[in-house]
């Protein structure tokens, strides 16, 4: 674009309204035009290595097409790296985990000029010395802003925007090794607790140990989690400070563990359950984390496998039954028992049952009594008992029964033959005799006794 005679630009202006403006001596502005100029590029290098424990100095080359543009530098560094600010360039600000350097407009644009200016930005970073082996990638870019100038002339002002039009330029990326570094953290984790255990009964204890292997890279935010099995409920009484309960699994902070270092929590939990008990096999897995790049995630799980039994939670019953006439009976006649209400057993020939796997507490075991029989007694009182916890024997209850016979109603008829005789000693006379049981019982060990009359034999 061409100018007429005499048209300048006497400073770079920022305009913040777009559009007409006042000029001196009463001018008035006219028209607008955008131009495109490759108006800022960087070069960015540094040294071929890294050494853990010194520093790195990055040289930003930044060249713009005109002093009178401004160019804003952004150099993303990677994490890890501590900026040195004094050791820096003037002008360039730590911004989070970016440096921005500014580099002012100076002097007049004329829009037929291209004057390139170039001018260096040093960068130092210190190198942590746990910093763990791997490459530095840092990478650089520079903007020059869209500006929006006014350039006056003899007869008004026009309104020209300036872009960048080149890019592609604009960025620079560099990559170094870290050599003599130390190899990143490998946490490992275990995990103990018992083998087996009652169901119900004592608490499980758990202890779980995340141990940083590396000699020496620290491994920074280490986070122990066990997500809670079913049938167990997280005790934190018994666990270890700081272990919480989150959204169904136990999260422990461990923090920063240095080349070497251990950390172990405890975690307690509970059996509890209600009802009948039943086995239960309970596979308790946890997992350790860093925030920290490991060289091995393979190895930040264990799992502890523990069978949980319902032994000695359980209530004996003892059956005795007597006949009519109170002598013990063998074998025993078989009874039903119900539990607490609901679950059945029956009774063996010996007089034995048993229920199992039974929750701690008190419990009600009661007998169904047929038809035919009567409870003497039954011990405890009501069938109640406790079953206590780690108790080495099943509670009792004694139930014994009697046999009742129904009633009877045993009738007798008796008749002769002949009905008359002659007494001559030789005659012979035949007596019928009837026996009848009316019911509703059997009538046992029935006797029929009819004395003889004097003058028979």
């Amino acid at each position: 674009m061409r100018l007429p005679s005499l048209w300048h630009l006497p400073a770079l202006t920022l305009v913040v309204a777009i559009g007409c403006i006042a000029l001196p001596g009463g001018a008035s502005a006219f028209g607008s035009t955008s131009i495109f100029v490759d108006s800022a590029s960087v070069i960015k290098t540094g040294p071929a290595t890294v050494t853990p424990g010194g520093t790195i100095t990055y040289t930003l080359r930044v060249t713009k097409s005109h002093p009178a543009f401004t160019a804003r530098i952004v150099d993303t560094f990677p994490a890890g790296l501590i900026f040195n600010d004094p050791a820096s360039s003037s002008g360039c600000d730590l911004s989070g985990s970016q440096v921005i350097c500014t580099w002012p407009a100076t002097g007049t644009y004329y829009l037929t000029q291209v004057i390139p200016v170039t001018q260096n930005f040093t960068l130092v970073f210190t190198v942590p010395p746990t910093i763990a082996c791997g490459t530095l990638t840092n990478t650089a870019s520079v903007t020059a802003p869209t500006n929006s100038i006014v350039v006056y002339g003899r007869t008004g002002a026009l309104h020209v925007i300036v872009n960048d039009s080149n890019t592609s330029n604009n960025i620079s990326r560099i990559t170094t090794p870290i050599t003599n570094c130390f190899p990143p953290p490998d946490i490992i984790i275990s995990k103990n607790g018992p083998a087996t255990a009652v169901r119900g009964g004592a608490p499980l204890v758990y202890t779980v140990t995340a141990t940083n292997t590396s000699t020496t890279s620290n491994a920074a935010n280490v986070t122990i989690t066990d997500p809670v099995p079913a049938g167990l409920t997280f005790d934190p009484s018994g666990s270890t400070a700081g272990c919480t309960l989150q959204s169904g699994s136990v999260v422990c902070p461990v923090g920063t563990l240095t080349p070497g270092a251990s950390a172990t929590v405890t975690l307690q939990f509970l059996t509890t359950f209600t009802g009948i008990c039943s086995e239960l096999q309970v596979v308790n897995r946890a997992t350790v984390s860093t925030t920290t790049p490991e060289s091995n995630t393979g190895n930040n799980a264990a799992q502890f496998t523990t069978r949980l039994t319902c032994e000695m939670n359980c209530i004996d019953i003892i059956k005795e039954t007597y006949n009519t006439q109170g002598q013990l009976m063998t074998p025993v006649t078989q009874f039903t028992f119900q539990l607490d209400g609901g679950a059945t057993v029956s009774n063996d020939g010996s007089g034995r049952a048993r229920f199992n796997n039974l929750s701690f507490g008190s419990h009600t075991v009661t007998e169904t009594v047929p038809a035919g029989w009567t409870q003497l007694s039954v011990a405890p009182t009501g069938g109640v008992v406790t079953v206590n916890q780690n108790s080495p024997q099943c509670a009792v209850v004694t139930f014994k029964n009697q046999q009742v016979l129904p009633p009877v109603d045993v009738s007798i008829t008796k008749s002769g033959n002949p009905a008359s005789i002659v007494r001559d000693g030789n005659q012979i006379v035949f007596y019928t005799i009837g026996v009848t049981n009316g019911g509703p019982g059997v009538a046992q060990n029935v006797v029929v006794t009819d004395p003889v009359p004097a003058g028979l034999q």
